[in-house]
């Protein structure tokens, strides 16, 4: 891991490096709203990111990250 990495922040939280998270949430924009400052700040790091999400919900999902921002296609 790089050594000038910022540390990651969830629920207003310094993430230590290899900690794992378990959320729960009502809906999606509750999900999503705090979710997505995490997701952008750990792809703006160069960090990659792997989604698994339920099939029907993938169109929902790529969309909400391509509002954010985000190149999908890539």
């Amino acid at each position: 891991m790089n050594s000038t990495r910022k540390s990651v922040r969830l629920f207003g939280e310094n993430l230590d490096e290899g900690m794992h998270i378990c959320t729960f949430f009502r809906t999606a924009e509750e999900r999503y709203r705090v979710l997505m400052p995490f997701i952008r700040e750990g792809l703006e790091q160069g960090d990659r990111a792997f989604h698994i999400v339920d099939p029907s919900l993938r169109s929902d999902h790529t969309q909400r990250i391509a509002e954010a921002g985000f190149d999908t296609a890539r």
